[in-house]
């Protein structure tokens, strides 16, 4: 996904942290993936399996402490190896969109005149309830507010067409969220064993396909049951960043035209390029120097570059 199609920079840094995740977790994979064929090799090589022979052979010099590599490498399966591996994508993954929503919340929300106690409860109310299928239009609606003309007119349009197809399936995408984060929460909170929730939000998404996310592949699911111990399938936890960085990309072009948006786009362009930038008399030239500027300031490329070019002018930001 391309970094400069969103409003918010903290999606484009959502987009960056997942693949610094997926980098060192493919790197990690392999190396682990070596390695169970050389620790294999070398064992086979002895009478009997040796821990300190083994750990000089391979852990020597890491600094590393604690490595039970018989454990790892020899007793646990390749599959099992798998599974420990989404278990930390799907932790690292959602935890990652957590943080973003939250940040993105912040940014789009007006304090107005709730306490700062008060406006850190509303805001994870907000963040919490825009996971949420049911509640997602009322928790974004909140958001808009009276919306943005600014927005309306200059950064949601090229937003909306960009990201067309994640904001149709975004029920959809939402729901399957909802099962992965349930996962989550089974594995950190209640010992990794399965209960009706889960069941429900599995149940819930069962019948979907890749048509209905709008996505290449569908995430692939392990069966739930109730009482039982949770089992990850690694390829179905990676689909299921996918469906987060599509979640996030159609959150981030709904509220590009929020009520915060002029304040953003204020401050974003103050802090780029100060105040009464001249801009020429020639209506063509000045507008195309506005859209270089703008997203010089960190903000998504716009439509209606005169009105922004008047909106600036207006607030002493440009002169022409």
């Amino acid at each position: 996904m391309p970094a400069k199609i969103f409003f918010f920079p903290e999606t484009r840094r959502l987009i960056r942290a997942n693949a610094d995740m997926f980098d060192f977790l493919w790197t990690a994979a392999a190396g682990l993936w070596s390695m169970r064929w050389q620790v294999d090799g070398f064992v086979r090589a002895m009478d009997a399996y040796d821990d300190a022979t083994v750990k000089a052979r391979f852990v020597s010099g890491s600094r590393i402490h604690g490595a039970n590599i018989k454990g790892v490498c020899i007793d646990a399966s390749w599959n099992a190896n798998q599974e420990q591996l989404a278990a930390i994508a799907l932790t690292l993954g959602i935890s990652n969109f957590e943080g973003w929503l939250s940040d993105v919340v912040a940014q789009a929300d007006e304090p107005g005149t709730a306490s700062p106690s008060g406006l850190v409860g509303r805001r994870m109310k907000l963040a919490s309830d825009i996971m949420k299928p049911k509640s997602f239009k009322s928790a974004v609606g909140k958001l808009l507010g009276t919306g943005s003309e600014l927005g309306r007119t200059c950064f949601g349009p090229p937003l909306a067409r960009r990201w067309k197809r994640e904001l149709e399936k975004l029920d959809a995408l939402l729901r399957v969220l909802r099962h992965f984060k349930d996962l989550r929460n089974k594995i950190v909170h209640n010992g990794g064993v399965a209960d009706q929730q889960l069941v429900d939000s599995f149940n819930d998404i069962s019948s979907l396909t890749k048509d209905d996310l709008g996505t290449p592949e569908f995430p692939s699911l392990n069966p739930v049951t109730l009482g039982s111990r949770v089992s990850l399938s690694l390829r179905g936890v990676v689909a299921m960043t996918d469906v987060l960085l599509r979640i996030a990309a159609a959150v981030d072009a709904t509220l590009s035209e929020s009520q915060s948006v002029d304040r953003i786009v204020f401050e974003r362009w103050q802090a780029a390029h100060g105040k009464r930038v001249m801009l020429s008399n020639d209506q063509k030239k000045r507008n195309a120097r506005i859209e270089k500027l703008v997203v010089a300031a960190g903000c998504s490329p716009v439509d209606g570059a005169a009105f922004l070019a008047e909106w600036l002018r207006g607030r002493d930001l440009v002169v022409f």
